[in-house]
């Protein structure tokens, strides 16, 4: 449930950021509350993850060994309807990883020799709607359509990778430093459909602590350092599921959906290069506790008969994340 998930409830809640605040009118509210960090219209960003160990259930002998796994990240979101009370916007957003193995073990050579520095691909397409009830109440509802997989193509629609999701939330800002609220999410992928509900919680202590949290995906701590400086501190969950291609010793395809859900333990820092420009700083540890491959077509003569899921055992690893976005100045909102 968590791969599903994750991903998704964390872009939705971007959707109250500061980005879609209506226009100033005491008649509508205003999402976000004050001192949060800013909202990332346009995002690159690089990531690695270096040097752990993977094993597999099938697999007795030495663990195989990975140099690092390598992220990138680009991500855009832009408003196409800004009137007071309602907001309509538009985002894209293409993440691609890799795996570099330095060493693989013959136990596992037939699934991860295919898998070495193959191109992981997830590209989504979203609309949002963020609709301001009175002075109090907002809700929000995000549609989108996505693809998961080592297809070729920048953006692939075939129905192998396909995951469509639709996700409504209904909020209430009770005061400037705080708003609250719940919704429920519907997740359609090449794997299951799922129903489930998260929650919203947003609070801002004094001029320097706050917390932003998506539950049950992240809840972070924030220190505002000053003006151009923020820090956030704390857990999230992150999940992936790709489609893949994988051969066997005798050279022929089959699909497997790789999935992966981790812990992560993260310190982000945010710094305004200007008043339109910051840049992140990230770095954490994570640990990794759900790793499946999971065979869908094809006979593999390289794994026992009948076993058509295949848990691996990565090993926690430390990672490091640097990006550049661009926010819209506060007074632009206004």
């Amino acid at each position: 449930m968590l791969c599903a998930i994750c991903g998704l409830i964390a872009s939705l809640l971007t959707a109250q950021e500061n980005i879609l605040s209506p226009l100033t009118n005491d008649a509508f509210c205003r999402p976000g509350v004050i001192n949060k960090s800013p909202s990332k219209g346009v995002l690159f960003e690089y990531g690695i993850q270096p040097n752990y160990n993977i094993s597999t259930s099938t697999n007795t002998g030495m663990s195989s060994q990975i140099q690092h796994n390598r992220q990138w990240l680009f991500k855009f979101k832009v408003p196409v309807i800004r009137k007071p009370g309602f907001k309509f916007l538009l985002g894209a957003e293409h993440r691609q990883e890799r795996l570099n193995f330095n060493f693989i073990s013959r136990g596992d050579a037939s699934l991860f020799s295919d898998l070495d520095d193959k191109r992981l691909k997830a590209s989504r397409i979203s609309a949002y709607f963020l609709k301001s009830l009175n002075d109090k109440w907002y809700a929000s509802l995000k549609l989108e359509t996505a693809a998961n997989g080592d297809y070729s193509q920048l953006m692939s629609f075939d129905n192998r990778y396909a995951i469509y999701r639709a996700a409504f939330m209904v909020a209430r800002k009770k005061r400037d430093d705080l708003e609250y609220g719940m919704g429920v999410l519907f997740n359609k992928n090449f794997r299951r459909t799922l129903v489930v509900p998260f929650f919203l919680y947003n609070q801002t202590f004094n001029s320097k602590w706050g917390i932003e949290s998506a539950l049950p995906v992240k809840i972070k701590l924030r220190h505002n350092i000053n003006e151009r400086s923020i820090l956030l501190f704390g857990p999230a969950f992150r999940g992936r599921t790709y489609s893949v291609d994988i051969r066997d010793d005798n050279g022929e395809n089959g699909i497997f959906h790789l999935r992966n859900a981790e812990l992560q333990l993260e310190l982000s820092y945010q710094y305004r290069l200007n008043s339109w420009i910051w840049t992140e700083f990230r770095g954490g540890y994570a640990h990794p506790f759900a790793t499946r491959f999971e065979r869908q077509t094809g006979e593999f003569s390289a794994f026992s008969e009948g076993v058509n899921e295949i848990n691996a055992q990565p090993t926690g690893a430390p990672f490091f994340r640097i990006g550049i976005f661009v926010s819209p100045p506060k007074h632009l909102m206004k």
